[in-house]
């Protein structure tokens, strides 16, 4: 897998990414087998495709816990040796560089301090994309009753 830029490919290409054909990848994105690409064109209007991430990504759940309200989004990805992986990520660090590459490169995830900027814009679109399609999560911190908000918490959520 090297650094492949496909030029002149003006076919259509199907943008859903799982197989419910829910979830939309964002205008000017492409994700595929071999990764995550970002869709730019010349002066001739030939495609160019820069690649981002070797990893597919796609976020797949949001949560938030009700101690805290932090919020949390489930990133599903492929790592670079093809294997499935999915985890929780707090939301506020995937919107910066040091949180990203401190936490998606740990688990597999093939970026670089380069192209974490347009990771970063890939993952703030396809949520604003497909708010609509994620699973919701609500989590807790601690355990018992809590009387203003009247619910059990479960140290591993509800």
């Amino acid at each position: 897998m090297g650094a492949n830029i496909k030029k002149g490919n003006k076919n259509k290409r199907d943008r859903k990414i799982n197989s419910s054909g829910k979830y939309q990848v964002p205008t000017g994105w492409v994700v595929n087998d071999e990764g995550i690409f970002l869709l730019k064109y010349d002066r001739k209007g030939n495609e160019e495709q820069i690649p981002i991430c070797y990893s597919p990504l796609k976020i797949s759940g949001r949560g938030y816990t009700v101690d805290t309200e932090e919020v949390f989004l489930k990133l599903f990805w492929k790592d670079l040796k093809g294997r499935n992986c999915e985890c929780f990520f707090p939301e506020k660090e995937l919107y910066t560089g040091r949180g990203l590459m401190k936490n998606l490169p740990t688990k597999g995830v093939g970026v670089t301090d380069n192209t974490a900027k347009h990771l970063i814009n890939f993952i703030f679109e396809s949520l604003a994309f497909n708010k609509e399609f994620l699973k919701e999560y609500i989590f807790t911190e601690k355990h018992g009753w809590e009387k203003e908000k009247n619910n059990i918490n479960k140290k591993e959520g509800f």
